[in-house]
């Protein structure tokens, strides 16, 4: 798949991506940030990749994609029918849309911004585990329990970016951003 940038027409077949590298390379080079900077461009192509589908899936967006599937449209922006938190109509790709995207690519950088939670053998889903080692070998095992075993973790800064054009996260729940 070729990295490519979607426009504010939504149309751009096959886009993957909100920002350039170009894009990237001057919000952090505003903010100072050598190591977003100095990344190598294929690594930065696929993280800004990641942020976007990252972007597309975690939230339920207010309004509506400008454009159908079947016009060429696959990403949740640009989208028609959408106001900020100033009640302005939201057109093409924001400002605020694209530094979101930054600050997830930058994330993903570092870690995928979704990982598979870690299972052990039995299924469930491991938050601890201690191993201690004084004379005699002693393991310590704790596993989520509930329904939030698969809540994601939050990204405040890139969060909030995105906060005013969100009506919550999928399924429903209540976002962290929701509860400040």
């Amino acid at each position: 798949m070729a990295f490519t940038v979607q426009d504010d027409t939504g149309l751009i077949v096959d886009a993957n991506a909100y920002i350039n590298v170009a894009f990237f390379d001057a919000y952090f080079t505003d903010l100072n940030n050598e190591t977003a900077i100095d990344a190598e461009v294929a690594d930065k192509q696929a993280a800004i990749i990641e942020a976007t589908q990252y972007i597309d899936d975690r939230f339920t967006y207010k309004g509506c994609p400008l454009n159908s599937v079947a016009d060429g449209q696959n990403t949740q922006f640009p989208r028609s029918d959408l106001y900020d938190g100033r009640g302005d109509l939201v057109e093409g790709l924001p400002l605020r849309l694209q530094q979101a995207t930054a600050e997830y690519a930058l994330r993903a950088l570092s870690g995928a911004l979704l990982p598979d939670p870690e299972r052990a053998d039995n299924g469930g889903q491991v938050i601890l585990q201690r191993d201690r080692v004084e004379g005699a070998v002693e393991t310590e095992t704790r596993y989520a329990e509930g329904v939030n075993q698969g809540a994601l973790r939050p990204f405040p800064k890139a969060d909030r970016l995105l906060q005013q054009y969100t009506s919550g996260t999928p399924g429903g729940s209540q976002s962290f951003l929701d509860r400040a």
